[in-house]
């Protein structure tokens, strides 16, 4: 663990020889295309229990009527 910097002051990073490194090109990103069938079906599961108890109280007062 670092000693804690006093309050008021600044710290640099600076190496010690030789240059800095380089990052570097970064790849190219791409982006998946959004499967809405999927995200419905996810939340769907998220959702189970609730809907399930959801479904039943329904369905109990569909058939009283």
């Amino acid at each position: 663990r670092a000693a804690p910097i006093p309050y008021g002051s600044q710290s640099f990073w600076q190496p010690e020889e030789g240059e800095m490194p380089t990052m570097g090109e970064l790849p190219e990103y791409l982006m998946p295309e959004m499967d809405r069938a999927r995200i419905g079906e996810l939340t769907e599961l998220g959702m189970g229990a609730g809907m399930g108890k959801l479904r039943a109280g329904l369905g109990s007062a569909l058939r009283e009527t």
